[in-house]
């Protein structure tokens, strides 16, 4: 079966009748409206293509059903100032030490309020049902190019970068990575590859210390009409900002700035832009939770309480997602507001089942990276869950990089890279139909990419499993 034609219209499997047009595309591309796409001068950029091998056999997971509704119209949310006077309140929380032996770790923060304040999940309507102090039901969800709902998301990947700097990437002036004008070309590009399948929206979750630009999300979500979530958070300590906090906390807690930070973020905007973050992130490494980390994760669950935002989170190896829940929930955050990342690092099962059953939801997010993980392997392991009942708290992607600031690969590496890695349509195109080949239906596979993220970022309650 051939792949997507220039219109995206593809023929299912199924039937000899005619194109179908994949749903969930709610933020079309305007007819006609194209933009040249120069080929990178220079640096790094992974760019799969349109068409070659692997292309989607099974494009329409409903042939003929009707489009989902399109997205909310997106609307600029200004700049609100916050004032540090009058009243404060009172946090205190606690986590458990990785090594099995619990440990307090109370803080008592004084968080400055102004008079007749209200929370600001109340001001910002970040949260979903009773979540944060508010409790009011979700009705907007903040993008790099506005507002949308959750109804509004469509088909939706959870876990792709449109850019990566690793910290020190500027130390590498001989190999500074794309220009900015190659990095545009190249996120529209892949993009466009989305939206040809289908897509409407995505999200990327890069932590501030890991090269984040939401200033060319935006350009990209306006050149597009895509729908791109951008994240506030910080990295694991190995690979992320450490050594600046570390410094920091030579003075005093680094716990308050962090949170404070994060709020602010998620309420006012990341530094003058006006784009707010619509998801906290967070990141542990491999072998245990390091204290850097714990603090990171402590501060994401004040912020999220503070403004009901949800988390997601970044594991090694398949290691610590239960560790990041129970830090989370035990510093007042819902289950269901938190996404353990890259869950499908592990092929253990019981280790799945028990995230699902505390109500957390599992990202099998790093389809095409077989460097470090075989496809088979996380195949089998989504499907084991789908049939044991745990499809409704699962969401797919691939942890796919566009571009990447400086050269932290070397050229022979990324000229002979596997197919389907650092491919945003890799699921789509080659993942979904091994699912249906074992026994997985249309509508669970929906499910993964158009239900739950809506429920997600809606906050739902999940259903206990047994």
């Amino acid at each position: 079966m051939r792949g997507a034609s220039a219109s995206g219209a593809m023929r299912s499997p199924r039937s000899n009748g005619p194109p179908t047009i994949p749903i969930g595309r709610s933020c079309p591309r305007t007819e006609g409206r194209g933009l040249p796409r120069p080929r990178p001068s220079r640096g790094l950029a992974m760019d799969s293509g349109r068409s070659g091998s692997g292309s989607m056999a099974r494009s329409s997971f409903h042939p003929g059903s009707p489009a989902r509704r399109p997205a909310a119209p997106c609307r600029r949310r200004s700049i609100v100032s916050r004032s540090s006077s009058a009243r404060t309140e009172r946090f205190v929380g606690s986590i458990t030490v990785p090594s099995g032996g619990s440990a307090s770790f109370r803080t008592e923060a004084e968080i400055p309020r102004s008079a007749g304040y209200a929370p600001l999940s109340r001001r910002f309507a970040l949260c979903g049902p009773g979540a944060g102090r508010g409790g009011d039901p979700m009705t907007t969800i903040a993008t790099v190019s506005g507002e949308t709902t959750p109804d509004g998301l469509g088909r939706t990947l959870m876990h792709e970068h449109l850019v990566i700097g690793y910290p020190g990437w500027e130390s590498h002036t001989t190999r500074p990575g794309l220009s900015e004008a190659d990095q545009f070309a190249v996120c529209v590009d892949k993009i466009q590859q989305l939206q040809d399948l289908g897509f409407s929206s995505m999200l990327d979750p890069c932590p501030n210390d890991l090269g984040r630009d939401v200033e060319l999300a935006a350009k990209v979500a306006q050149e597009t009409g895509f729908q791109i979530i951008c994240a506030t958070g910080l990295y694991k300590q190995v690979e992320g900002g450490f050594p600046y906090w570390h410094f920091r906390s030579q003075f005093g807690s680094v716990l308050e700035p962090m949170t404070e930070l994060f709020i602010r973020e998620l309420t006012e905007g990341i530094g003058e832009t006006g784009i707010r973050a619509g998801i906290i992130k967070v990141a542990t490494g491999v072998g245990e939770i390091t204290e850097h980390e714990r603090t990171v994760l402590v501060a994401a669950a004040r912020a999220s309480v503070e403004t009901g935002a949800p988390i997601t989170t970044h594991t090694d190896q398949g290691q610590l997602g239960d560790q990041q829940l129970r830090i989370l929930t035990e510093n007042g955050v819902s289950p269901q507001r938190i996404i353990i990342g890259h869950s499908c690092g592990t092929d253990d099962h019981a280790y799945h089942m028990g995230l699902a059953r505390a109500g957390a939801y599992l990202g099998f997010d790093r389809f095409g990276i077989e460097l470090i993980h075989p496809d088979a392997s996380r195949i089998a392991a989504l499907v084991k869950l789908i049939k044991a009942g745990a499809g409704d708290r699962i969401v797919v992607s691939h942890d796919s990089v566009w571009c990447w600031r400086g050269e932290p690969l070397p050229p022979e590496l990324t000229e002979n890279l596997p197919e389907g890695i650092f491919d945003p349509t890799h699921f789509t195109r080659r993942i979904v139909p091994r699912l249906i080949d074992a026994g997985v239906t249309e509508e669970q596979i929906d499910r993964l990419l158009v239900d739950n993220p809506r429920r997600f970022f809606e906050g739902e309650k999940l259903a206990a499993l047994a």
